[in-house]
């Protein structure tokens, strides 16, 4: 079955350590309870320094957690970088509510300095 996962992993490992790798089926003849069954045919020099699965798996399980940890620091640093534009937001809110006080106070101004004028232009004309 070439599908199988493990084979896939150890096939790939073939390649790069340049020998062959084999899965086939075998039969046992001898003993019929024991039908067969799959097995890897390794052919070439440097099977001895064949990885085991748990060290597969480690390092698989290390690049998942140096993954998770890397993650997390980005989590912070835009944590931080969201904290720092609400408190930009904060300040241009309090600016903004002034904005329209002074407004309001420069309109009044004008009202009164119109309301003046026409006291000072009605009297002339008494």
């Amino acid at each position: 079955n070439k599908c199988n996962p493990i084979f896939r992993i150890f096939s790939s490992l073939a390649i790069r350590w340049q020998f062959r790798a084999q899965y086939r089926y075998f039969s046992n003849k001898s003993n019929k309870s024991n039908g067969g069954g799959w097995c890897f045919y390794f052919f070439g020099k440097r099977v001895k320094y064949l990885l085991s699965l748990n060290d597969l798996l480690d390092n698989r399980k290390q690049r998942i957690l140096s993954t998770i940890q890397n993650s997390e620091e980005l989590c912070r640093a835009t944590i931080g970088q969201v904290e720092k534009v609400r408190i930009r937001l904060q300040k241009v809110k309090l600016e903004a509510d002034d904005v329209p006080i002074e407004v309001q106070y420069e309109s009044l101004g004008t009202y009164h300095e119109i309301y003046a004028h026409y006291l000072i232009i009605g009297n002339r004309k008494k």
